[in-house]
């Protein structure tokens, strides 16, 4: 296979969709047989030594009983620290239960390096090591309309976080940090 990539400037893009994907039976994808293909597609990652952004995956449709497979790899892309992208144009998906899944809390920037970060009962932990900057470590958590409790540590001790209606920024430090946001 293709050896590690002296250049970092390269990013792995894989795509994944499991067999039912375009059928009337995509409500009844197999997280065993996508978990797989992106397992091998982490193999691939890890022998090149560059970033993931996954380009395409699921596929969720407009019908009902998506969410558990779409949670199921985007937990799995959270695991292994990648990004990825959603590429849909159909009407209605706005307002579909697949988009309601998309629509989930994230990091957007790090400032400093990301060390783990997952979606709990609607709510986003995350944990890097912080570097003096200029710019913040930002998220994405999506306004439900009930409150919600932030709650962010440097080295153990609590410092602030700003709150822009979705958005919560943290001030760039050296440092561990955890932030804690729950529903």
């Amino acid at each position: 296979g293709q050896p590690a990539l002296a250049d970092p400037a390269w990013v792995y893009s894989p795509n994944g969709y499991d067999l039912t994907v375009d059928t009337p039976a995509n409500d009844l994808s197999s997280d065993i047989r996508a978990g797989v293909i992106f397992s091998r597609h982490r193999e691939t990652q890890e022998r090149l030594g560059v970033p993931v952004i996954v380009g395409e995956w699921g596929a969720l449709s407009l019908g009902d009983g998506v969410r558990r497979h779409g949670e199921f790899l985007m937990d799995l892309f959270d695991t292994y620290g990648w990004s990825w992208t959603y590429w849909v144009w159909e009407p209605g998906f706005a307002s579909s239960e697949a988009a309601a899944t998309l629509t989930r809390p994230r990091p957007v920037a790090f400032a400093g390096t990301a060390e783990s970060w997952s979606v709990r009962d609607g709510g986003l932990v995350a944990t890097w090591i912080g570097d003096d900057g200029e710019q913040p470590s930002v998220f994405f958590v999506p306004e439900t309309g009930e409150p919600r409790r932030v709650t962010v540590l440097c080295d153990g001790v609590e410092v602030e976080a700003a709150q822009q209606g979705p958005w919560i920024l943290i001030d760039p430090a050296p440092g561990r940090f955890e932030l804690s946001v729950e529903r």
